[in-house]
């Protein structure tokens, strides 16, 4: 009887714990952002609710639910794989930005409308066959070649059935008398029409069972936005567009790690302003404020958003971050002036120098010459038939973006050009060993600093010019390349107040010394 008692009160405690427990994790569950995705619509905000009625919403509406988002980098036009048209205001980055081609045709579920997917575009991935296939010279994909080489075979194969009849057609004609001739050309003509009906038998078979076996074409894989340095969509560019950003309610879970006023990949919700166009419930944008000097927001391929300076994009960066000419202009810090007079000039370029790139001595004088006559190979595998080792050719293809800062005020010549450094975290160069080599697709050239002057330390009347490079012996090697322009007709190398400076005076960095 007591054991009795005892189950009994035992389960009304349980029985009151679960009435009490169960109620309040009901009660807790999160509230989230309910986005439901239609074919032909796309992803449409139907509000605030918890996750099970965002399914049930769906369902209801014959739709998928995308996403009940808990923050704003859950938001459907979040996603990698969507990009917004041209036709969306306001402009985002687009896919023809990026070289791709935009499937407008389909609105994709997962994607807010009016965003859609990117595909690589078909004219920028053409390869040169070695040899052609019916007059077919390039081609964008494998499947493109083996459907070109079906195609071929099947007409060659045709034009050989109709040659072989036309043989057994002469043979028989010229039979008259020989039954054996005659019956031999009959049956020739029998099996080339036996096998003509065999091949287009097996050809419409093909057709039937999925016409994909004869079209081979290759499936289209969408594009993901690649990382951007900056954006035409920044919460800061729709602020100045006039479009209602709230700050208050941004979340700051993938923003940079933060000092001073860093907001960098900080994602915020926005709407319309009074004078801008409508915005699709749900929009969001990415604060891109980067406090620290030097350095450039970006958000990377994990949707995080990292403060970038010009010397961390080299090749294979942990960034994702592709080195070219617009990105490492974006990196170029801000230049410094007293009135009119140039203080600190910096300048943030691009270039496959393999001495910011490689280990010194990696590219041998030959391969340099080759590439100053010959110019950049269009493919890494190029490189190599230059001699330059394989396991190097790649980051050499891909080039690097480099820093250079002039200090105008310690700089008196022209031939104070020559002593400046173009730095990135790999390696450093001097500007005059940077002459002219592995110009490829860059913008780091010495001849073009030189003459640009733009700390002015060219005398009055006279410019800065580069100069052929010549050896100078005055207690170590070095070249003198940059001069002021009348030392062509002179000799004399000026300062900028026209005075006559000694060549042995301030010798480059030994770095720069030719030994």
């Amino acid at each position: 009887m007591l054991r009795a008692k005892i189950f009994f009160l035992g389960t009304m405690i349980v029985t009151s714990l679960w009435g009490i427990v169960v109620p309040t994790t009901f009660a807790a569950e999160e509230s989230c952002e309910c986005f439901c995705g239609y074919d032909n619509k796309g992803a449409v905000n139907k509000g605030s609710m918890i996750q099970s009625q965002c399914q049930e919403k769906c369902l209801d509406e014959d739709a998928a639910m995308i996403v009940c988002a808990t923050s704003l980098s859950q938001y459907p036009d979040q996603d990698p794989w969507c990009f917004k048209s041209e036709v969306t205001p306001p402009l985002i980055d687009t896919c023809e930005q990026f070289g791709g081609d935009l499937d407008m045709d389909y609105q994709p579920p997962q994607c807010m409308p009016g965003s859609y997917f990117c595909y690589p575009g078909a004219a920028d991935n053409k390869y040169t066959l070695q040899v052609s296939v019916g007059g077919l010279v390039e081609v964008g994909d494998f499947g493109t070649y083996i459907s070109s080489m079906y195609t071929w075979l099947m007409t060659t194969m045709v034009v050989i059935a109709i040659v072989m009849i036309m043989v057994y057609g002469f043979m028989y004609i010229f039979s008259a008398g020989f039954s054996a001739a005659a019956s031999k050309a009959t049956k020739g003509i029998r099996r080339v029409v036996e096998g003509l009906i065999l091949l287009f038998c097996a050809v419409a078979l093909l057709q039937l069972v999925n016409p994909y076996l004869i079209k081979l074409q290759m499936p289209q894989i969408p594009m993901m936005r690649p990382v951007m340095l900056g954006s035409e969509s920044s919460c800061e560019d729709l602020i100045e567009q006039g479009f209602a950003v709230d700050e208050a309610n941004q979340e700051t879970t993938h923003q940079a790690e933060s000092y001073g006023n860093n907001k960098c990949g900080a994602t915020a919700p926005y709407s319309a302003g009074a004078t801008t166009p409508s915005v699709l419930a749900g929009s969001t944008c990415r604060f891109m404020t980067c406090d620290e000097e030097g350095t450039q927001c970006a958000i990377t391929l994990d949707g995080n958003g990292r403060c970038v300076s010009c010397q961390e994009v080299e090749p294979d960066n942990e960034f994702g971050i592709e080195p070219n000419v617009s990105n490492c202009a974006l990196l170029d810090t801000e230049d410094e002036y007293s009135g009119d007079e140039p203080q600190k000039i910096t300048q943030c370029l691009y270039t496959h120098e393999p001495d910011l790139i490689l280990n010194p001595g990696t590219v041998t004088a030959s391969a340099a010459a080759l590439i100053l006559a010959l110019g950049m190979p269009m493919t890494p595998q190029g490189l190599i038939g230059y001699g330059i080792a394989a396991e190097s050719v790649e980051d050499v293809y891909i080039g690097t973006c480099s820093f250079i800062e002039m200090d105008c005020t310690g700089m008196t010549s022209c031939r104070d050009y020559d002593d400046l450094m173009a730095d990135n975290n790999r390696e450093g160069a001097c500007l005059d060993d940077i002459r002219t080599m592995f110009p490829g697709k860059g913008n780091l050239y010495f001849e073009d600093i030189c003459e640009a002057d733009l700390c002015g330390l060219a005398p009055d009347g006279e410019s800065c010019w580069a100069n052929a490079p010549e050896e100078h012996y005055t207690g170590g090697a070095f070249y003198v390349d940059c001069v002021n322009s009348s030392f062509f007709s002179t000799g004399n190398l000026l300062d900028k107040d026209g005075n006559d400076i000694d060549w042995s005076e301030g010798l480059l960095p030994e770095s720069c010394y030719l030994q």
